[in-house]
């Protein structure tokens, strides 16, 4: 009998996780950044340093850049526009970006084709990102790269989100309403992994097992504004008081359950 962890899948899988892995390593969004400029001239790129924070300040309004300049709030809106443009249009462009087109193609694709902001941003830095990271890789993403990735806005169905251009949302909504009626079953706080093995029971699960995993059913919930985690890593219906406490006695219930004691008062 052949050992699967030798079979040859097995092997590309680990070269291609291997691959992944030291391509997130070796993303430098503030680097791409700072390379990117390097074609612009130095108002332009001043420009956007202040529009999109991309010198680890406060993003700027095109009012307060063009007082800075003195010119209208329209000129300002032109140079962005046109500098951004100039910046796509340049022959190493594609050069430039493509380590970070990977990194955030990949872990889309590993999510389900969408994950929750927050989400993306500790998957691509797992030890911890700045403020200027994070709007380096959103200015990337949004900015220069929106024929690929496209935002997901906050509404009352979903929090702050990111995906590929080509991801539908309709599976990730009934996924969610799947899961919402699994919980309003079961009644309380579930770990991922116990409600992925209950979700992995029903009906809809066997109708969509190759599109469904653990981590897919995860970045799913993180999206979504009707499912939220608890202090404990558990997942139940925003509405309830042991996800996101309302009175009193729902926060002194999540104080018991840390503290390991029974709830008598």
């Amino acid at each position: 009998m052949q050992d699967s962890t030798n079979s040859p899948l097995s092997i590309l899988d680990k070269v291609m996780e291997s691959k992944e892995e030291s391509e997130k390593q070796e993303f430098s969004p503030q680097e791409i950044i700072s390379q990117l400029l390097r074609k612009l001239t130095s108002k332009e790129a001043d420009v956007l340093k202040r529009r999109f924070g991309l010198n680890e300040n406060e993003k700027q309004t095109l009012e307060a850049i063009g007082n800075h300049y003195s010119v209208t709030r329209e000129r300002i809106r032109q140079i962005e526009n046109l500098s951004i443009k100039k910046i796509k249009q340049s022959s190493e462009f594609d050069a430039i970006v493509k380590n970070a087109e990977h990194v955030v193609s990949n872990i889309l694709n590993q999510n389900g084709g969408v994950v929750e902001q927050e989400f993306l941003m500790a998957e691509i830095f797992p030890t911890g990102y700045s403020e200027g990271n994070e709007r380096a890789v959103l200015f990337i993403i949004a900015e220069l790269l929106s024929d690929r990735f496209q935002k997901v806005p906050i509404d009352k169905k979903y929090k702050a989100s990111w995906k590929l251009k080509i991801t539908q949302l309709d599976f990730l909504d009934e996924v969610i309403e799947e899961t919402s009626k699994l919980l309003e079953k079961q009644g309380k706080p579930q770990s991922i992994q116990k409600l992925f093995e209950d979700f992995s029971q029903t009906e809809f699960y066997n109708h969509n097992r190759e599109r469904l995993n653990e981590k897919i059913l995860e970045s799913y919930l993180e999206v979504s504004q009707k499912i939220s985690r608890n202090p404990f890593d558990e997942y139940g219906l925003a509405n309830w008081g042991s996800i996101v406490p309302k009175r009193m006695n729902d926060k002194i219930y999540l104080i018991l359950k840390k503290e390991g004691k029974p709830m008598h008062f």
